[in-house]
């Protein structure tokens, strides 16, 4: 194993980005399934910078004979994981949010029809005049 500055340019690049990844899951900027997916993504392209032969070794394994169409076939297979979990969580998303709507629909229908009662009991109720206005006793001396 021959280490250029390359890999290590790409090997603190991976670092760099786990310590900021780290820092947006404590300031709650990133959930946690979320940076998971980052972490291992940041930590075997670490990995593979500093051992190369090992991604050899891993392609050997599944067959393949060409490093370049191997990466390829497992970045397709990562953004595909990725797109349908991100799909998944849109749909979800949306029926919360339709659940929501209809909710607060409700919620409003019922504010309006509790005002429209009260203010049926208020116009029924009888006037009340000020003090000293024509209600009540008066002294005629």
């Amino acid at each position: 194993m021959k280490i250029t500055a390359f890999t290590v340019l790409i090997c603190l690049f991976a670092v760099i980005s786990l310590v900021s990844l780290l820092q947006r899951v404590r300031r709650d900027v990133l959930g946690f399934r979320s940076a998971l997916i980052w972490a291992v993504l940041w930590l075997s392209i670490a990995v593979f910078s500093v051992f190369p032969d090992l991604l050899n070794e891993l392609m050997e394994a599944a067959g393949m004979e060409n490093r370049l169409f191997f990466l390829l076939v497992i970045a397709v297979l990562v953004l595909s994981a990725l797109v349908f979990n991100l799909t998944s969580r849109v749909d979800r998303l949306s029926r919360d949010v339709g659940l929501t709507v209809r909710e607060l629909a409700i919620a409003t229908h019922r504010i309006a029809g509790l005002a429209a009662e009260r203010r049926m009991i208020v116009d029924e109720a009888p006037a009340l005049s000020p003090p000293g206005e024509g209600s009540g006793p008066t002294n005629t001396e």
